[in-house]
């Protein structure tokens, strides 16, 4: 499948700039702007968009341009773009996001692991049905929730007796 033109994505502003003009016909240096594109490439759609020339100028009616373009971004085949091309730039902004927070180290203390519940940091209070930090930054924060979660794999049943206490009873 042939890639399509970058324009299309642009035909709404594109649209809505013909829209607020009032000239009847747009030339080849207005089409460029608009289109983002060189002269040869501008010429060539001018040409398929039923351009004409006038002496040195090629023009193209700027209605009839509106109407073409209407037609293009309603067609199956752009709405398919449209969509690609959403999809891609969620996927883009999930994976700089998701590198952004591989890039991350967070400290942990040598003994984490070998701690147990009796050995949590002091901004760490674990009771039964409550789990209190207190902590000065994300890095901490992150660091106290990975240690946490490093003591309940040592020892997972004082892990589940600490914080089950009054289930016991």
């Amino acid at each position: 499948m042939p890639a399509k033109p970058r324009w299309w994505m642009k035909i709404p502003e594109i649209v809505d700039a013909l829209s607020a003009m009032e000239t009847p016909v747009v030339d080849r240096s207005v089409c460029e702007k608009l289109f983002g594109l060189r002269r040869r490439r501008t010429r060539d759609l001018m040409r398929h968009f039923a351009g004409y020339r006038c002496g040195n100028a090629m023009l193209v009616d700027r209605l009839a341009l509106i109407h073409a373009l209407k037609q293009i971004s309603e067609s199956p085949d752009a709405v398919e773009e449209r969509e690609r091309q959403q999809k891609l730039a969620a996927e883009l902004d999930r994976l700089q996001r998701h590198h952004a927070a591989a890039r991350v180290r967070i400290p942990v203390s040598a003994d984490t692991q070998d701690r147990t519940v009796q050995d949590l940091p002091a901004g760490v209070r674990l009771e039964a049905g409550r789990l209190t930090i207190e902590f000065n930054g994300a890095l901490q924060l992150l660091s106290y929730l990975y240690e946490i979660s490093q003591t309940a794999s040592n020892d997972y049943d004082s892990f589940r007796r600490a914080v089950e206490a009054d289930s016991a009873a």
